[in-house]
């Protein structure tokens, strides 16, 4: 977490360059933005007698940040070998980037810290990687393995990793025994595909939540067309062919998916109920869980816009 400096801090070369690098990693800006003359122009008039030497270039963020990201996993490192008396639990989950197919894999772990008179429960990223080849789990088990060495999990004698939770898929179910093959050949046998490998609950729940929207927004698409024609929104009773349209359809349809005239209305609806600001209902979306709760319960905190 960031907070705003309650004061400026004395300026250097260092502390401009970890200023831009946190910029562009924490509002996910292109590494290219620190060779754009236009921002280059804003850090030289907010230090007119800066040089060119002063000012960071892309490469410069590059190395930066890698170098931050080095330093950060060795000092996690360090942190679990001196705290953690007991094993390391993770969770991974792989995704492909829609436009370009590039695939990643994330890998979260949790441990708990020992302390004389305190025990607390510890979650941090330790990987985020691409992935080159088949998603099979021979290959997932062999970057797995590698970002678990890089964090200090397991190596070359022993290992602190105990259970993977990971969705439902065959191959994670194979990639925990390519797991346990990899740890066998170090002559480690405290990890079993079968005992620690942890099913997603939460993935089993968003795949029913799949089939369930797909139903309803199928349906929606032969319902909502004369539902679109008949429904006034200036009506007193506006209410939608008489309650018979489905509430999901009739939120995606008239209030998320509609015509520029019906938000801006919508919007001006807001202002005459007491709402300074007016609120927009997101779409959900099948890829980032919770997201239809996140609809329905904005749609049901403005019920009382119509």
């Amino acid at each position: 977490m960031f907070q705003k400096s309650q004061k400026s801090k004395e300026y250097s070369r260092e502390n401009i360059l970890h200023a831009v690098a946190r910029f562009v990693v924490c509002d996910d800006q292109s590494l290219a933005v620190a060779d754009k003359h236009s921002f280059r122009n804003c850090l030289v008039a907010m230090r007119p007698g800066a040089i060119l030497a002063d000012i960071p270039s892309a490469h410069d963020v590059s190395s930066y940040i890698h170098n931050s990201f080095i330093n950060f996993i060795g000092g996690l490192k360090a942190k679990m070998q001196a705290t953690t008396t007991g094993r390391i639990s993770t969770t991974t989950d792989l995704w492909s980037v829609d436009q370009t197919k590039a695939a990643f894999l994330g890998l979260t772990a949790h441990w708990i810290e020992a302390r004389e008179t305190s025990w607390t429960l510890f979650s941090q990223v330790i990987g985020f990687r691409g992935i080159s080849g088949a998603h099979s789990g021979h290959n997932l088990a062999w970057y797995l393995v590698g970002l678990c060495e890089r964090a200090g999990i397991i190596t070359a004698h022993s290992s602190k990793l105990f259970c993977l939770t990971a969705d439902n898929t065959s191959n994670n179910d194979t990639t925990c025994d390519n797991i346990e093959t990899l740890l066998h050949r170090r002559n480690i046998y405290n990890f079993d595909a079968t005992q620690h490998r942890l099913p997603c609950l939460a993935h089993v729940l968003n795949l029913a939540i799949t089939d369930i929207m797909s139903v309803i927004t199928r349906i929606a698409n032969v319902e909502t067309t004369t539902a679109i024609w008949e429904f006034d929104p200036s009506l007193p009773n506006n209410r939608v062919l008489g309650d018979s349209l489905d509430v999901v359809a009739a939120i995606r349809t008239l209030a998320i998916k509609c015509s520029g005239q019906r938000i801006e209305y919508f919007e001006t609806l807001q202002g005459k109920c007491g709402i300074e600001t007016p609120l927009k209902i997101p779409l959900h979306s099948n890829v980032r869980w919770g997201t239809a709760d996140g609809m329905l319960g904005r749609a049901y905190h403005l019920r009382q816009v119509r």
